[in-house]
């Protein structure tokens, strides 16, 4: 039996060879399995010694299906109990996770290199196993990497051309080239790129060197008191046609058009364009090497809204921001904690609010006038520490510093909701959804609409767009919405389905926890008064 007492204690030294020793020095290293020692240094170097089973899978079986996972995962943590023998109860596992108990446990990090000599052959496990030694090889930490703000690996911005037509009408040509600082503003904040425009006559020849390049083309018409832009993507060497898109400002000519939703709405469409380029380029899912690629995989991950892709998606920023120190990285660090807090996802409210003001802190030192930073930031003081002041003026910054971002006028908007103003919020909301438009995160901006919905009162409204956003599978929120906004309005069976829907995601959930539990996440539904006594009782 494992004991509480300091004497009692499993040692595991990280530092050097990998080992574990029980209380009397006794070795209960897993020597027959790499993989049972990688699985305990994954688990011994985890925040509250804590990983998810999907987490651990995709680090150690990279290469294999999920099914394959689970039993290879299985198999070392077998091997790690047997090794561990009477001290195998500090193993605790579940269908989701698996961790160490802390008060069985004593790490011995001492000096040399971390986990000397541990060779898994799998892609991800080598690229965090990297990454962690090249930041315990500079101080220790959380922020360890960010303070030493050298990259790793020489990380070069990606050449990114835009064509623009010859010169006609003048007033088209302003209003292309308008566009084209919009779209490069808002590419040049969320990626790594080096933006050339040739002459306007000129169509690009990229050279041998430049086969990954990628060219932008962008062209306007003003006819009919309409403004119509279209944009296009090519590869560099074939000019093969990558993505393209075109929107039309009715009733707007000329510079006007560029403030249309539509508008707008075409910079975030270009730039989910370029994103899908990268993920789907040569080597995009192997190169461990590229920022961009690994910061986009990480936000694609967290907008799957799947609590057990949220450590992967951590990681890859980290490794993201060892390769490029930028701000980004650590905004969507800090997006990633504000989700987790508020969700309720297991964190430590202490130590997750002291982790994003820190990381926030250190992402506008880096790049104070990035409008996905401010906004980042903005979020965080507003729903973690309640700083309505400091939220309103971060967010503000945010939409002056690109009035393109839809996270920046979703942020102005959950800081006016907080703040009383919720009519200017659902302003700000309809804003923000009209300018993420069809993109990856459409579900995000649905349901920022339609908490404001609600607290106007708009209830027909909200129970649209949370129905549009309940159409993401682990999306808890709308359903959450969708359970009081019926139940509200007398659609028992519409209520009773989001209740079964919204069980399968919160394992126990019943309707009373929305009125009885002030910690549970309706803040909104709160303050609309939509909940009232004695409205759940008809409910299974």
């Amino acid at each position: 039996m494992v004991g509480n007492t300091e004497m009692q204690k499993i040692t595991f030294t990280v530092s050097g060879p990998f080992a574990i020793a029980g209380p009397g020095g006794e070795d209960l290293t897993p020597l027959s399995s790499q993989k049972a020692q990688a699985l305990a240094a994954l688990l011994i170097t985890a925040p509250h010694f804590t990983r998810s089973r999907v987490w651990l899978r995709e680090k150690l079986w990279s290469d294999r299906a999920p099914a394959q996972q689970s039993a290879s995962l299985r198999q070392a943590l077998a091997v790690m109990r047997r090794a561990l023998g009477p001290a195998e109860a500090l193993v605790r596992a579940d269908r989701k996770n698996i961790s160490l108990n802390p008060g069985a446990i004593a790490l011995n990090e001492g000096s040399g290199l971390f986990l000397e000599g541990m060779e898994i052959r799998d892609f991800e496990f080598d690229a965090w196993l990297r990454i962690e030694r090249g930041r315990r090889g500079r101080s220790e930490g959380l922020l360890a990497a960010i303070e030493d703000t050298s990259p790793g690996p020489a990380m070069a911005p990606r050449m990114l051309v835009f064509e623009k037509p010859e010169p006609g009408n003048p007033v088209e040509a302003l209003v292309t080239d308008l566009f084209v600082d919009a779209l490069a503003r808002s590419l040049s904040e969320q990626f790594s790129v080096s933006i050339s425009t040739p002459g306007n006559t000129q169509r690009s020849t990229p050279s041998r060197a430049d086969k990954n390049q990628l060219i932008f083309s962008a062209y306007s018409t003003i006819q009919g008191g309409a403004t119509a832009l279209r944009v296009t993507l090519d590869s560099g060497t074939q000019r093969r046609r990558l993505w393209a898109s075109n929107r039309v400002a009715r009733g707007h000519e000329g510079l006007i058009a560029l403030e249309n939703d539509e508008i707008q709405c075409l910079v975030n469409q270009a730039i989910e364009g370029y994103a899908d380029a990268l993920l789907s380029g040569p080597n995009a899912q192997r190169n461990s090497l590229d920022a961009p690629i690994l910061g986009r995989l990480a936000v694609r991950r967290i907008f799957t809204m799947r609590a057990e892709e949220f450590d992967a998606a951590d990681d890859l920023l980290d490794r993201a921001f060892f390769l490029d120190p930028r701000g980004i990285y650590l905004a969507w660090k800090v997006f990633l904690r504000v989700i987790r807090m508020v969700e309720r996802h297991g964190a430590d409210p202490k130590t997750t609010v002291d982790e994003a003001t820190e990381l926030a802190a250190r992402a506008m030192e880096f790049e104070p006038l990035n409008s996905m930073v401010l906004a980042a930031a903005s979020n965080a003081a507003m729903l973690l520490r309640g700083d309505g002041a400091v939220a309103v003026e971060l967010a503000q910054r945010a939409v002056r510093a690109n009035q393109n971002n839809p996270f920046a006028w979703d942020c102005l908007s959950t800081a006016a909701l907080h703040a009383g103003k919720v009519e200017e919020a659902h302003v700000f909301a309809v804003k923000s959804q009209r300018l993420a438009g069809d993109t990856p995160f459409k579900h995000w901006y649905d349901m920022g609409r339609a908490l404001t919905a609600t607290a106007t009162g708009r209830i027909s409204e909200a129970v649209h767009l949370a129905g549009a956003a309940s159409a993401v599978p682990n999306f808890i929120p709308p359903l959450r919405y969708l359970v009081a906004l019926h139940a509200s309005s007398g659609q028992n069976k519409e209520a009773q389905s989001a209740i079964e829907r919204l069980r399968k995601l919160e394992e126990g959930f019943k309707p009373e926890q929305m009125l009885e539990d002030n910690a549970y996440p309706v803040a909104g539904l709160r303050r609309s008064e939509i909940l009232q006594k004695g409205m759940f009782s008809d409910y299974d």
